[in-house]
């Protein structure tokens, strides 16, 4: 089955706490407009959609056993593929059929506190296999997407825009069509590379 290039959305960090109801409040407009866009747009049997969500807490734990993550990774996303089906059971989407969407989440190694050095991205070390990768890593590897959604706000902007500096630092530049769409209530809080991510909180 023939499929166009895949399209991308690009989200601010999580919460402290990965509740869902926090998840909700700070995903749920981003996953409800990039969806239904794409919805309404797509032009080939299945529309494939790569979220990027950069995680802070990732920061160092490449040489630590995958065991350190696996609880709190299983949770987020969980939650995140939960809020996605709620998504698309609402607004009458298909998922993984044809003529529906196929979302795939990426969870992504991400420093909010990293200056760009001058002249863009360093070379792409060669990276440990595994699900996770850096945001470097995601902007250098692949060049050509359908639709690159962005959030609005603070937090989504900054993701957005180290992004995109990354991606433009090689030839051929990015190519996509940009979209920018709601954020919600995003609230990030300061990573250690040192300090083991907390348990996913109780509150709702």
């Amino acid at each position: 089955m023939s499929t166009s290039a895949p399209s991308l959305l690009i989200l601010p960090p999580p919460p402290p706490s990965l509740d869902r109801a926090s998840l909700k409040a700070t995903y749920l407009p981003a996953f409800t407009a990039t969806l239904c866009e794409l919805a309404s747009a797509r032009v080939t049997p299945i529309a494939v959609l790569d979220i990027a969500v950069p995680w802070p807490v990732l920061r160092g734990q490449a040489e630590k056993p995958r065991s350190h993550l696996f609880k709190q990774t299983q949770h987020l996303l969980a939650e995140l593929y939960s809020l996605i089906s709620i998504v698309c059971a609402q607004k009458n989407i298909e998922l993984d059929g044809p003529g529906g969407i196929d979302p795939r989440v990426l969870l992504v190694e991400y420093d909010p506190a990293q200056k760009l050095a001058q002249g863009g991205a360093k070379p792409v070390a060669a990276a440990a296999g595994g699900p996770i990768v850096d945001l470097q890593t995601l902007a250098l590897t692949r060049r050509n997407w359908n639709l690159i959604f962005n959030v609005d706000g603070e937090q989504g902007q900054l993701v957005f825009q180290t992004y995109s500096t990354l991606a433009n630092s090689l030839t051929p530049p990015l190519r996509g069509q940009i979209r920018t769409v709601p954020g919600g209530t995003t609230v990030v809080a300061q990573a250690t590379a040192t300090s083991a991510p907390q348990h996913p909180s109780s509150k709702t």
